[in-house]
């Protein structure tokens, strides 16, 4: 549990506090990264809320529990903050986790603000229990095939792991581009080694390969291994998922990792209150590096 101070005048005499679980992939195989990103996020908000005064002069609290990338234990930590009596959940940043995160929730009638999620279907049935920041996967990857297209890139290879996110999104891609004829072959990751993917790769006409997987593994050895291969020279690297926008990427790909363009939920230019809370985060060292992007308008 991670207990935020409180300021002077939000404590209530029985010292109660109004308690909001923070759910975030904070150990691998999450993407630990983003988990970081989004809890400092959130101890941000809780933070400015308790300086404040807090919620109806009792401080807020964030009840962290890390669920690393696992659906079973993010629904595990749902019932338990339940039981601890939260009065709502936020954050999760991974589709397939959050779904599973979020249909507990539904279950449980505890409400639940999915910050990054973005799998079209990400309960089963409406609820009014569950609401997201991030715009639906069928809005974001639509974008980015035609991102693909206006920049010339109409036969796209993608290097997939099995997951209900990448299933998704290779749909989306090829239900987009195959109307305006591009096309998109799959590479299987359960069989394939980032060697064995530039074999195929060399043995296809595909201008562009996109990285359907985990970060930093397998996506940084596909990236090593393909920039280093001459009969992949031309070839374009894309992550429409955004692993690029990770500092650790560029730490550990350097020059490798540049010119791969992703998806990032920004608008072209932030609002007075965006700015301020972009300037908060980079001062506390979360601010990630630039590289090439694709905006989505919110």
């Amino acid at each position: 549990m991670k207990t935020l101070p409180s300021p002077q005048g939000a404590e209530r005499p029985d010292g109660s506090s109004v308690r909001i679980g923070a759910l975030a992939p904070l150990t691998r195989p999450g993407w630990v990264e983003a988990g970081r990103h989004l809890l400092a996020g959130l101890e941000l908000a809780a933070r400015e809320v308790n300086d404040a005064g807090g919620i109806a002069g009792r401080p807020l609290e964030l009840v962290v529990r890390d669920t690393a990338a696992d659906p079973q234990k993010a629904a595990a930590a749902v019932a338990e903050l339940a039981r601890l009596g939260v009065a709502a959940l936020a954050g999760e940043y991974h589709s397939v986790v959050a779904r599973a995160a979020a249909t507990r929730a539904d279950a449980l009638g505890l409400p639940f603000l999915c910050s990054s999620a973005v799998l079209d279907t990400l309960t089963e049935q409406p609820t009014e229990w569950v609401a997201r920041l991030a715009p639906a996967q069928s809005r974001g990857w639509r974008v980015y095939a035609d991102f693909l297209l206006n920049t010339g890139h109409s036969r796209i290879a993608v290097a997939a792991e099995p997951s209900a996110y990448w299933t998704s999104g290779t749909r989306i891609l090829r239900d987009h581009l195959a109307p305006r004829g591009g096309t998109v072959t799959e590479l299987d990751m359960r069989t394939l080694t980032p060697t064995a993917i530039c074999d195929e790769l060399a043995g296809t006409r595909a201008t562009a390969l996109l990285l359907l997987v985990g970060h930093p593994d397998p996506a940084v050895p596909i990236v090593r291994t393909v920039r280093r291969d001459r009969r992949l020279t031309e070839i374009m690297i894309g992550a429409p998922a955004g692993q690029p926008e990770f500092v650790e990427w560029a730490t550990l790909l350097d020059a490798d990792g540049a010119g791969i363009p992703f998806l990032r939920y920004l608008p072209e230019r932030l609002s007075p209150p965006g700015a301020r809370v972009e300037t908060a985060l980079v001062g506390v060292r979360v601010h990630v590096q630039t590289q090439v992007q694709v905006n989505v308008q919110r």
